[in-house]
């Protein structure tokens, strides 16, 4: 049974997260605090997947059913909604910004861990002296670059490196 704008202000919250189905894999979850938020339940490549449009009243019940309609044209051209969703968030995201004001040597240690992962089978001697060599690179990369800038008031002089040995 198709849902109403009535029925939805109507709905209560339960002790455990309750649904009421809208059609075509749309419901709405209620959950336990009273929230209630849009989601969506397809299959795609054969495995059913499920997400989220956002909560009630933010989401009216015509813009989840666009959005439903939007989700169904996307599978159909083989694309899964929740995976562009992903993508989406990850392009969002901001990437590294330089910042040479900041200590280049906080810059330095979230790109090493940025780019290593714990899945990294290494030992934590290892782990260091590949740590202090990438630094290594990022300091000539940085020496190389604000070298070249005249009117600068921060510089390899001003950075930190408690742990590479002085030049």
């Amino acid at each position: 049974m198709a849902l109403t704008d009535t029925k939805l202000k109507s709905l209560t919250a339960r002790s455990s997260t309750w649904q009421v189905a809208d059609g075509n894999g749309l419901f709405i979850e209620i959950l336990p605090t009273g929230r209630k938020v849009w989601r969506l339940r397809y299959r795609f490549l054969g495995k059913q997947e499920k997400t989220a449009l956002g909560e009630y009243p933010a989401f009216t019940l015509a813009e989840a059913r666009r959005w439903r309609e939007e989700c169904r044209a996307m599978i159909a051209h083989g694309v899964s909604p929740a995976q562009k969703k992903q993508q989406d968030k990850t392009k969002q995201k901001e990437p590294i910004q330089w910042m040479p004001s900041r200590n280049v040597r906080d810059f330095v240690i979230r790109d090493f861990r940025r780019t290593t992962s714990d899945n990294c089978r290494l030992r934590i001697e290892q782990r260091q002296m590949l740590f202090a060599i990438y630094a290594k690179c990022i300091l000539l990369v940085y020496n190389r670059l604000f070298s070249q800038l005249s009117n600068c008031n921060y510089g390899p002089r001003n950075s930190t490196f408690s742990f590479l040995p002085s030049n």
